[in-house]
């Protein structure tokens, strides 16, 4: 299927930019709306020093590097999948 083909976020970017106007803009609601609860969480579990040094890190450790690219990739695929779900 051409569409698992290639780099899933340059997919994810097509696909945003093809697709119904209203659908993207919910799903990237949907995506804020996570970025925030996970905002609260990191707040109120007190997680935001170890959140920094994964930050720092990230610029050196390449099984970070690889873990945050394996999670974007999860995300964006699993955001494709609603976006064309909603978009037939």
């Amino acid at each position: 299927m051409e569409i698992l083909e290639g780099d899933p976020i340059g997919r994810w970017e097509e696909i945003v930019f093809a697709a119904n106007k209203g659908i993207v803009s919910r799903e990237l609601q949907r995506l804020i709306e996570y970025i925030a609860i996970c905002e609260i969480l990191i707040e109120d579990e007190r997680l935001e020093e170890k959140l920094q040094k994964v930050l720092k890190a990230l610029q050196y450790d390449e099984r970070i590097k690889e873990l945050v690219r394996k999670n974007k990739n999860d995300i964006v695929i699993a955001s494709m999948a609603n976006i064309l779900s909603q978009n037939e």
